[in-house]
């Protein structure tokens, strides 16, 4: 089992692409890269064995738990089509915008 993990969000899913090629080339880390359908991640263990993850979120949210692979040598287009299709296909599926606004109205709600 894990130590700990830390995690650590990235600006773009460009820059979770080459961080995962930093990671093979210069590093010579290898790495697990997982489709979440709300974000885009990419684990690897530290020299003291704690995971750590990168990950950037996706304009989807699907419930969780979701764990597919994730190719990060498609272009970003394929990767965003590839998860916007998986998502769309589980129970439960809105865009990111959609979840941020009914968590925003259930929020209000409670504390009426």
């Amino acid at each position: 089992m894990y130590r700990d993990l830390v995690s650590c969000k990235l600006g773009s899913l460009q820059d979770l692409k080459t961080f995962a090629e930093e990671l093979r080339s210069r590093w010579f880390l290898d790495y697990e890269s997982v489709d979440h359908g709300n974000a885009w991640s990419v684990y690897f263990s530290d020299p003291e064995e704690n995971v750590v993850e990168c990950y950037v979120d996706t304009p989807f949210y699907t419930p969780q738990p979701c764990r597919e692979p994730l190719d990060l040598k498609k272009s970003e287009e394929e990767i965003l089509d590839t998860t916007e299709m998986m998502c769309r296909k589980r129970k439960g599926f809105l865009t990111r915008s959609e979840w941020v606004s009914s968590m925003k109205h259930k929020l209000s709600i409670k504390k009426k």
